[in-house]
């Protein structure tokens, strides 16, 4: 048993209406996706350039003890917790700063990537998705 729609239903003003309405209710979707692509696109730059600005800093030591210093120098002037910063011998082997391990997934001397790192805190690591750059340095060494 159905039950019959109401008569305004059928009505060219109630279609019009309804169309205007979901016309509307699109365009609007539409315009918060683009707020929200343009927001993710700026926030991903504004990072990339902090990232590589801060291997910059790091890869200007000129020897392996300055270079190490400058990791150390970058964590310590963090006074929320949230920077990452290593140095790894040619081996892999961490040498200083608060990242755990090398990931093989990360590319050297390439652009700001998303990666998976585990963060080495006071209170334990966290292993997250990080945006992350490795150079690899005049010594042989890489930074990340």
């Amino acid at each position: 048993m159905r039950l019959p729609l109401p008569e305004f239903v059928r009505t060219t003003t109630f279609r019009w209406a309804v169309g205007a309405s979901a016309a509307f209710a699109l365009c609007t979707l539409l315009m918060f996706g683009f707020a929200l692509f343009a927001t993710i696109r700026f926030t991903t730059q504004n990072i990339d350039t902090l990232v590589t600005g801060a291997m910059e800093r790091i890869e200007r030591a000129s020897t392996r003890d300055a270079v190490i210093q400058a990791v150390e120098d970058h964590l310590q002037e963090d006074t929320r917790g949230v920077r990452l910063a290593a140095l790894f011998g040619a081996d892999g082997q961490r040498i200083a700063g608060n990242i755990r391990a090398l990931p093989s997934d990360l590319r050297v001397d390439a652009a700001p990537q998303y990666v998976r790192l585990t963060r080495l805190e006071a209170r334990g690591s966290e292993r997250a998705i990080f945006r992350a750059v490795a150079h690899r340095l005049a010594n042989g060494t890489r930074s990340s």
